[in-house]
């Protein structure tokens, strides 16, 4: 559940973006050929994570570093409509930002050609950030173990 709700703080963001079609469905062939807009088609999916040696603490916590590609729809590389100009847009819109629960803000890796499809020129943008996951609680000893609920600036809030 939590990567879907990163997919949605991304596209929360993007949808704010008018000149963008924000596409939420499964994407496949079918999608650009139902395509009725002249605007760039984005759509957001999680490409996986990246873990960093566990701390110990009482209980065990990791940095996880997820990763995201956003890709780029778009029947013209220049111009308003364009995949150069989508990139821009997304990028404005996404790099440095820092939702409640994350480590590090949203930062690019790569930006590039993917491929053609029915006419359209598909790019592809991978971003990343980074978040914690946390050992829920200890099984033996289940009445009395703290439950971590978020780490926030590397504090803990404990649920008692």
């Amino acid at each position: 559940m939590k990567y879907e709700n990163y997919e949605k703080m991304i596209i929360d963001r993007l949808q704010k973006c008018p000149e963008l079609d924000i596409l939420t469905c499964e994407i496949d062939s079918s999608v650009l050929s139902r395509q009725k807009s002249s605007k760039p088609s984005v759509y957001i999916l999680y490409q996986g994570s990246q873990y960093e040696d566990p701390e110990t603490l009482g209980m065990t916590a990791q940095t996880e570093t997820m990763t995201f590609e956003i890709v780029i729809f778009a029947r013209k590389l220049r111009g308003k409509s364009g995949i150069y100009a989508s990139f821009e847009t997304i990028t404005k819109r996404l790099l440095g930002y820092h939702e409640k629960g994350m480590r590090t803000p949203v930062t690019f890796q790569k930006f590039g050609y993917v491929s053609e499809m029915q006419g359209y020129y598909q790019y592809a943008l991978q971003c990343s950030f980074t978040g914690y996951i946390v050992e829920s609680c200890n099984e033996e000893n289940e009445e009395h173990s703290p439950l971590i609920k978020q780490i926030i600036n590397n504090l803990t809030n404990v649920m008692e």
